[in-house]
């Protein structure tokens, strides 16, 4: 396998990270870009709390390393490298509508395979991992009244690519989910 683009996107607690560290292990080629991985280099210097919406310079700053990540990974980073990335994309949010395209034109401008994998999960099981301690480490949403806001009054971005895998995870383990989604990688690689 090489120069392939997986996607996952999902709710908070959904267990993106997980799946992309398990995928790593089952492919060692596969770089992970987790969002987590770009938000955290500005979130360390501000006093983000758990409760108040991100505000939008912080965003701002966010998507200039963002546009430098893109820019490595279409014009720097080895084809033979695959790449595995992370990210809530909300369908309210016209930010997410356009984020989803540049992550796409990425992969197209890399000439990659691109797989968008949106990960579902029941919203009990999602509130049950919100609150690990864990999540808090990494700067990751575990206040559990946001994250129900987000979870009961919002979707996950629709998505229309041929490529596309809505995959059910509740009572899988990362293990279970990243093999899931080597198996449907490979299968559309041997079409």
């Amino acid at each position: 396998m090489r120069n392939t683009i997986v996607y996952l996107i999902g709710f908070p607690g959904v267990g993106k990270y997980s799946a992309a560290k398990e995928l790593l292990k089952l492919q060692p080629n596969f770089r992970i870009v987790d969002n987590h991985l770009i938000n955290n280099l500005i979130f360390t210097l501000i006093e983000k709390d758990d409760t108040s919406p991100i505000p939008e310079d912080v965003r701002t700053n966010i998507l200039k390393i963002w546009d430098i990540v893109f820019d490595t990974l279409t014009n720097i980073a080895d084809a033979n490298h695959n790449f595995v990335l992370t990210n809530v994309l909300l369908e309210s949010k016209k930010r997410d509508h356009e984020f989803y395209h540049k992550v796409r034109n990425m992969a197209e401008q890399r000439q990659a395979l691109f797989v968008p994998i949106r990960l579902l999960c029941q919203n009990n099981e999602l509130e049950r991992r919100i609150v690990n301690p864990e999540r808090k480490e990494r700067h990751k949403l575990t206040n559990l009244e946001r994250a129900r806001d987000i979870i009961e009054n919002d979707s996950l971005l629709n998505i229309a690519h041929p490529n596309l895998l809505n995959l059910e995870t509740t009572g899988m383990t990362s293990i279970q989910v990243a093999q899931k989604v080597m198996n449907y990688v490979q299968g559309i690689q041997g079409k």
